[in-house]
Parts: structure tokens; C-alpha cells; sequence
């Protein structure tokens, strides 16, 4: 919600402080302005000589964060690495296939291709189930192919990624990124990423359900609601165990970028 807050009359206001009504006022609207300032995402700002207003966003950095779902605590660079230091690795390196020919011939007729330019695109997908998939977003180069997982990677616009789970037809923000998966020592849980076309980064964190990996926490989405807090990219992320996550991240801000570092403490699950 916008608010615009004005200076002028607080400092009238003032100015006529023998008057004992005028003083209440003061008060009052103080009082006033300070719930607007607790309850707004950002100041207008408005020039004297200009009569468009000027919207200053927020930068957020939270030293710690507590939800229904988990606490998040920031912690120092030396906490990180020292604790990374006493966990073995944990990502699990699926077969990926790169090559554009070879991928071509696994799909077969799986894919219905676009070659009317340098690089083959792929324009539909047909899922196991014979429904159909055709991005949102036009023509798709494709990244790579997990066969262990059915999965196939694939850039909208050459950049960001739109992931297809050729099996039960999950898509991005259900699929994430291979190459980025991160499971917990019991591999109960996933942390997941991916820059997504539709929000920039989105990062999430999944509990094997049934067999599949179902998202319960999804991070970006709940820290941005929450705090404002939005992070460029997640550099490095290892579990403790299974209920605490570390993460390294970078926002940029005023031309310049901020690593920082945080500890995200699951609820113990049940």
C-alpha cells in the first residue's frame, strides 16, 4: 500500500506549540505517521520541484528470521565454512547427457523440433502420458537430459531455465535443477533451485513423499512475503543434518554485491 508522508505539516505543527490543541495534534498525527512507517514496504520520497513521486525500495538484511515452518539465523563466513568442513558431500552427480545429437535420438519422437535456426530448438514435448507440453515462453534450447531421473533441462530466451520431468509431467518450480540438487544425510530432504523465467532465482526446499520429492518450504517465496529479502544466487549450500541448512548467498544492491551467510533450522519434523 502507498503512502506518502508529509513533512511540512509535522513541522507547522510544531511551530504553534503554545497552543496546547495544536501540541495534541502533534502527537496524535505522530503517533499516525509512525503506524504508517511500521506498516508500509517502502517511503515515497516526493521532490519539491518534481510532481512525480520517487519510490525508494528497501534493502533488507536480516540477521535472523523465525516462521511456522523454520528459523533462519545469519551467521559469519568462518561459522559456514567450519561447519562445511565437519560434513561429507552431499550432492549426488546424476548422469547428465549434453550432447544435442545424442539427446535428439533418446527423445525420438518424444520432442517435436524447430531447426529452422543454427541450433535446433524444441517447440512441444509429449509426457508419458501422451499429454503435451509447450512452453510459455517460445522456443527452448535444451541444457541437458537426466535419464535416471526423466528429466530434461532447457533455457527459454537462452537464459533462464525451464525444467520438464518427462515422467509425471512436473515442470520448474516442482523440478528445479539437477545440476544444483542438494540432499540431506538421510536424503529425507532436497534443497532445490532454479532460476525460473518467472521469478529470477527461486530456491525451495522438498520432503520425499510417497516416493517423490514434494516441496514444504518454499524459500525464496517465504523470505521475500516475510523480510523483503531476496537473494541473486545461492553460491554453496550443505545440510548438517537433517533439519539444518547452510547456505552462502549474494544479493547486489547499489552497484555492488553482499555474500552472506545463513543457517536455516528446520522444525524437527515429525
Amino acid at each position: 500500500m502507498k503512502k506518502t508522508i508529509t513533512i511540512l505539516s509535522i513541522f507547522a505543527l510544531l511551530a504553534s506549540g503554545c497552543n496546547q490543541s495544536a501540541t495534541n495534534q502533534v502527537v496524535a498525527d505522530t503517533e499516525t505517521i509512525s503506524t504508517i512507517i511500521e506498516n508500509v514496504d517502502f517511503v515515497e520520497v516526493q521532490d519539491e520541484n518534481e510532481e512525480q513521486i520517487l519510490e525508494t525500495p528497501e534493502i533488507v538484511l536480516i540477521d535472523s528470521l523465525e516462521t511456522a515452518f523454520f528459523r533462519m539465523i545469519r551467521i559469519d563466513s568462518a561459522t559456514f565454512f567450519a561447519s562445511k568442513e565437519e560434513v561429507s558431500p552431499q550432492r549426488i552427480e546424476f548422469e547428465a547427457i549434453t550432447d544435442l545429437e545424442q539427446i535428439k535420438e533418446i527423445l525420438d519422437d518424444r520432442a517435436i523440433w524447430n531447426t529452422s535456426f543454427s541450433e535446433p530448438l524444441i517447440s512441444k514435448v509429449i509426457l508419458h502420458d501422451g499429454d503435451t507440453f509447450a512452453s510459455g515462453w517460445g522456443l527452448l534450447s535444451v541444457d541437458a537430459y537426466f535419464p535416471q531421473l526423466d528429466i530434461l533441462l532447457t533455457r527459454a530466451h537462452f537464459y533462464f531455465n525451464v525444467a520438464l520431468n518427462l515422467t509425471t509431467g512436473a515442470t520448474t518450480e516442482v523440478v528445479g535443477n539437477p545440476f544444483l540438487y542438494v540432499f540431506s544425510p538421510s536424503k529425507r530432504f532436497l534443497f532445490n533451485q532454479i532460476h525460473s523465467i518467472e521469478g529470477g532465482l527461486i530456491f525451495f526446499i522438498q520432503e520425499k513423499i510417497d516416493g517423490q520429492y514434494q516441496t514444504i518450504i518454499p524459500l525464496s517465496l517465504n523470505l521475500w512475503i516475510r523480510a523483503r529479502l531476496r537473494f541473486e544466487q545461492i553460491s554453496n549450500a550443505f545440510w548438517e543434518n537433517d533439519t539444518i541448512l547452510n547456505i552462502a548467498t549474494i544479493m547486489y544492491h547499489a552497484g555492488d554485491y553482499e555474500k552472506l551467510y545463513y543457517r536455516i533450522i528446520l522444525w524437527q519434523p515429525k
